[in-house]
């Protein structure tokens, strides 16, 4: 059997200020009804062919490893998005004020940055590049 899709489903403290935060950064649309966002505090966000789901939980984000509650848990997702134009949007977030990190060119051959959204998810986004790798300490 093969995963045909994945949408990741982010828990969020307060859907309204993270349906701003995700329009304004990256251009995610909301796809589900907006009675379903006001009624249920759940919305699916969708941008060219990526897409979220965000749930407002309304308690602490869930930190146990319910399969493994031995497991350390340190280590944290993180969420990468390939945008059509990774230098423009770098622009564009840092022009609208936006706490994003210095370019990074990768071993792995991708000129990226981060952001963390209003509940400190991790996003990472990043392009291909034929650049050198940056140094470590030597963010671009």
């Amino acid at each position: 059997m093969r995963i045909k899709r994945l949408t990741p489903m982010l828990n969020v403290s307060d859907i309204e200020r993270c349906l701003d935060f995700y329009q304004q950064l990256a251009g995610f649309e909301l796809v589900s009804p907006r009675e379903t966002v006001d009624q249920w505090r759940w919305a699916w966000i969708k941008s060219g062919d990526g897409d979220l789901v965000l749930s407002e939980s309304g308690g602490p984000a869930i930190r146990v490893n319910q399969i493994d509650p031995s497991r350390d848990e340190g280590w944290p997702a993180i969420y990468y998005f390939y945008p059509e134009n990774v230098v423009d949007l770098h622009a564009e977030a840092k022009r609208k004020e936006f706490q994003v990190s210095d370019w990074r060119v990768t071993f792995y051959g991708m000129r990226e940055f981060e952001v963390r959204d209003p509940d400190g998810h991790i996003l990472w986004f990043g392009q291909g590049s034929d650049e050198p790798p940056t140094g470590e300490g030597q963010s671009r």
